[in-house]
């Protein structure tokens, strides 16, 4: 049978007629999506046997991993900060750590905690609602300035993308993707730069990166002073989110960027010369190709090296899209958003632990709408997206069973 000849393509390729309408085609691709990978994820963490590994979370936090097998490695970090706060987060061998995580997300499980005692079920429900919104920005992003073909493939192209499991677990993947397209949407497709600059505040509350978006949300007010005038003031929302978790940080800790410093003690991340870094990449990838071809062997050890080296070859893949993609981007996005694009995807690159100089790549790629855009202007003939999507929905489920299984993707 013919990559696009299964019945999910069909629906989402085949354009029928009661797919016309944006917000229903959006709408099936994320239904359709999100219960494939529930659906999957559910039965792989039941068939694959977890690693012994001291990497794996405290007794305590299990039973509100009971029915989250997507709160697995950052997840448990953020439901620790979600019920004990940054200082007593639950992870006595790393006191400060948990200030690497920034706090809106946690803060948003805190409050949906209130309601239900399972913080990984709220976990999961808040990146699903946020997908949904962040589809609706990126198709709107992209059928504003492109058409609704683009736009179309752009969203599949997203929503099926190898990491994009990620968006159903209790991650920032879901919430800074909505909230940095939203920002996007607001200004291009509203022209309302108050409220993009909110939802970039929130986002840099988000993530540090999330101060990205004054690039593109400053170019639209450089090239429209006469519209917006006074409202370039909101532009100081932009970083409000991240200088807010700063001052909470010198507060309670009497650092402001001591999340920084965390990234470098803890997770070894440290800025290196981008020849270095590519030097490295390669190397580890060519030694972790043995391990990424022999998924019997991975999935089943009770160890974590071989999908920690694997995971090298992801990486450099993911760096590899990231770049030819921004090079094709030269001639198809506007300059502010190639601009953003770049700005979030390579210079973080630079940032390399010894035993993965792209560490967490593929995962963070997915926050990155443009280059999908961008994608979805190449994929133009059905049967060409058609088998860009089965590659990419094969490679996903192997990602998805390291993920649901404990072992390292991204």
């Amino acid at each position: 049978m013919a990559a696009t000849d299964s019945l999910p393509m069909r629906v989402l390729i085949a354009r029928p007629v009661v797919l016309r309408r944006p917000w229903l085609f959006v709408g099936a691709v994320f239904v359709l999506s999100r219960l494939f990978y529930l659906l999957v994820g559910q039965y792989l963490s039941e068939a694959l046997p977890p690693p012994t590994s001291r990497f794996l979370p405290p007794a305590h936090l299990s039973r509100h991993l009971a029915l989250g097998i997507w709160a697995h490695w950052d997840g448990a970090w953020y439901i620790a900060i979600a019920t004990r706060g940054y200082a007593n987060h639950g992870f006595p061998t790393d006191p400060l750590a948990a200030t690497a995580f920034f706090p809106l997300y946690p803060v948003l499980i805190r409050l949906g905690w209130l309601l239900t005692d399972e913080p990984a079920v709220v976990g999961v429900a808040i990146s699903l609602a946020c997908l949904l919104a962040a589809l609706v920005f990126v198709y709107r992003v992209a059928e504003a300035g492109w058409g609704s073909r683009v736009a179309e493939a752009a969203v599949l192209c997203l929503a099926l993308f190898p990491t994009s499991f990620y968006f159903n677990a209790v991650y920032t993947e879901s919430l800074f993707l909505a909230l940095s397209a939203g920002a996007v949407w607001a200004v291009r497709c509203h022209k309302r730069l108050l409220l993009g600059c909110a939802l970039a505040g929130l986002a840099s509350a988000t993530r540090n990166v999330g101060v990205l978006l004054l690039v593109p949300l400053g170019y639209t007010w450089l090239s429209e002073r006469r519209r917006y005038r006074w409202q370039g003031l909101a532009l100081a929302l932009v970083p409000a989110g991240l200088a807010c978790y700063m001052a909470y940080l010198a507060l309670q800790f009497g650092d402001p960027l001591i999340f920084q410093q965390q990234q470098a003690q803890h997770w070894e991340r440290q800025l290196t010369s981008p020849d270095r870094v590519v030097v490295a990449a390669l190397k580890q990838a060519r030694a972790g190709l043995p391990e990424f071809l022999a998924p019997g062997r991975m999935l089943t050890a009770h160890n974590l090296s071989s999908s920690f080296e694997a995971g090298n070859l992801a990486n450099l893949g993911a760096f590899v899209f990231a770049v030819v993609l921004l090079g094709l981007g030269l001639r198809r996005l506007p300059a502010d958003l190639l601009a953003y694009t770049f700005a979030l995807t390579i210079p973080p690159a630079l940032f390399a632990t010894p035993d993965q100089a792209l560490m967490s790549l593929p995962r963070l790629v997915l926050a990155a709408f443009p280059l999908f855009i961008v994608l979805g202007t190449l994929l133009q003939r059905r049967w060409v997206l058609g088998l860009w999507l089965a590659g990419n929905v094969v490679l996903s489920v192997y990602l998805c069973a390291l993920f649901v299984s404990w072992r390292w993707v991204a």
